[in-house]
């Protein structure tokens, strides 16, 4: 016992004198537009005991603005030293090509936050400000005159679905702005991005005062602002009663689970989609796919490869209409072609060129071109539904299979697609990188059916590509 604790000891009084070496000696993080996301990430750091501190002024870094009101730094001179260089260091340089688990893990990354090294130990002194010991509140608030034409609410922040699938299931008619526009709210000029949700005040099922009261009470228990605006007409941009402010109907999502699909995957939606959005999920076993009535659902999700029969393949093509969509997950987009479903041109595999030709070497072989879990860059096309709500057009993606699927030759549905130098950190063999390079991370089909290659939810800690999942439920339906 005595030799464990001694251990124990002498490895965080170890971590100190590192920490006095590292070249790196703190690291700034920040979030402006979106501090659920934020905060879940504070969150965590303090959950693992990580010394969290505010910014006590504005710095900028690599051309990024990292204001005080929402950056944290986390010095390097802690006891967790080791944990947090593996949480916020990428890596891309590995002695072995073979992996337990994922090759990489940066938490920045996946919670899409901006973040930068700080090396200079006078600039952190003058940086570091109060130390946090809880998560940062994030307080909704209602900003409105009594009787507005309308409310508004941006699609920026993480619980913005919850608090739209909260008022649509309370029966309230819900559109959505496809163009930015600028109106006045209170004394002063707001810009609303396209994604924007706008609610009609004059054609609601409530009365003035209790629809005031149902979005002051989302505002506040989804940790959103909500805006109450006089007037239809606006400053700049597109009006309210403009044909571009279109009807969103509720979701109602139904997802094949069972022989032939993943299991991880299909669990991290449910997840995702029952415990933190408030939005049920009816899971419709392969087994029973045939004998169900599809008509209830404007969004499928399919996470793999499913053995359905042919007349149930021909149940889906006739539910297929406007308005509705076929989300396919991973080795779902393999079953659309394998269903004459949609056209997607795979990249084909590396070929393994064995060392020597021996038997026990064959799984090592395998692993070289295996993609363990890495992150990789994306481009977005933020005028696109499936990207509403993203504030850069950069965002860090995991992936951990070797799919690769080349972009639609219609450009206009190729939303997010992987950069020439995509690897941000992680393990990746050349050979896969060439394939992966400038392909597709999403698709849109023209029959309402949805590609995504990669695992958008991975493991509940992938916070920053969820709202990708998310839109595809909430806005594929509007998507031509």
């Amino acid at each position: 016992k005595n030799e464990l604790l001694q251990s124990q000891i002498s490895f965080y009084r170890d971590a100190l004198d590192e920490a006095e070496k590292h070249p790196v000696k703190a690291y700034i993080f920040g979030e402006p537009a979106d501090k659920s996301r934020l905060k879940e990430f504070v969150n965590i750091l303090l959950q693992h005991k990580i010394k969290v501190y505010r910014s006590a002024r504005d710095i900028e870094k690599n051309g990024t603005i990292y204001r005080s009101a929402d950056s944290y730094i986390v010095p390097l001179k802690q006891v967790e030293y080791r944990f947090i260089r593996s949480l916020f260091e990428p890596v891309k340089d590995f002695s072995d090509s073979i992996f337990y688990d994922v090759s990489t893990w940066v938490l920045p990354m996946s919670f899409n936050l901006k973040y930068a090294p700080l090396m200079q130990l006078k600039e952190i002194d003058a940086l570091t400000g109060m130390e946090v010991t809880e998560p940062p509140d994030v307080a909704g608030q209602l900003i409105s005159p009594d009787k507005p034409y309308a409310y508004l609410f941006e699609w920026t922040d993480y619980y913005a679905p919850k608090a739209l699938f909260r008022l649509q299931e309370n029966g309230i008619i819900t559109r959505l702005s496809t163009k930015r526009f600028t109106c006045m709210i209170g004394n002063g000029k707001r810009t609303f991005d396209a994604g924007t949700i706008v609610i009609p005040c004059s054609v609601q099922p409530f009365e003035t005062e209790q629809l005031h009261d149902l979005m002051k009470k989302t505002s506040i228990e989804c940790g959103i602002s909500i805006y109450g605006v006089q007037t239809g007409l606006t400053e700049a941009g597109v009006d309210l009663g403009s044909n571009t402010i279109q009807v969103l109907v509720k979701p109602s999502v139904a997802m094949v689970v069972g022989d032939g699909i993943s299991s991880s995957i299909s669990g991290e939606i449910w997840h995702l989609l029952d415990s933190r959005f408030g939005i049920p999920v009816t899971l419709i076993p392969v087994s029973r796919f045939g004998a169900s009535d599809l008509n209830r659902y404007n969004s499928i999700v399919i996470a793999g490869s499913p053995e359905i029969s042919p007349s149930g393949i021909e149940k889906i093509k006739s539910w297929l209409r406007p308005g509705r969509n076929l989300i396919a997950i991973e080795g779902g987009n393999r079953w659309l072609v394998k269903n004459n479903l949609a056209e997607i041109e795979f990249i084909p595999e590396v070929t393994v060129k064995p060392r020597e030709p021996a038997y026990s070497n064959q799984g090592s072989d395998r692993q070289v071109h295996q993609i363990p879990g890495s992150i990789f860059q994306t481009k977005l096309d933020l005028t696109h539904p499936l990207c509403f709500g993203y504030t850069s057009n950069i965002i860090p993606v995991f992936k951990s299979t070797q799919n690769a699927a080349r972009v639609s030759s219609d450009n206009y549905n190729n939303p997010v697609r992987y950069l020439d130098n995509p690897l941000l950190s992680g393990y990746c063999s050349d050979e896969n990188l060439n394939r992966i390079k400038n392909s597709a991370y999403a698709t849109v089909h023209k029959n309402g059916i949805i590609s995504f290659y990669d695992d958008t939810n991975f493991r509940a800690v992938w916070y920053g590509t969820n709202k990708l999942f998310l839109n595809s439920i909430f806005f594929g339906q509007i998507i031509r």
